[in-house]
């Protein structure tokens, strides 16, 4: 049931991005996964952008490893990579990469 898993996805990102710009971002979905990021935050006032990978896994399964390509990425200053777990029903964490 593919559908159903984009559909999870695609709404853990939607509320992410609400919570962060009820805290001062301008939040965009990279829809379809198509690069490294899910998740774009720019701050409405001066500070790093925030670019986030996100992942959901169910109870049980193991947690998601920040991928390779996220850790050996290089970015300039003034970016911040963020990795972000969320297993069902729990707090999300969020790692710093």
């Amino acid at each position: 049931m593919a559908n159903a898993k984009y559909r999870k996805g695609a709404d853990f990102e939607r509320a992410f991005i609400a919570e962060w710009v009820m805290k001062g971002y301008y939040g965009f979905r990279s829809a379809g996964s198509h690069s490294p990021f899910d998740v774009i935050l720019i701050p409405k006032q001066l500070g790093n952008v925030v670019c986030c990978q996100l992942k959901r896994y169910k109870r049980g399964d193991t947690k998601p490893k920040v991928p390779k390509e996220l850790r050996t990425l290089e970015i300039t200053e003034g970016i911040t990579i963020w990795f972000v777990s969320k297993e069902d029903y729990k707090e999300k964490e969020i790692e710093v990469v």
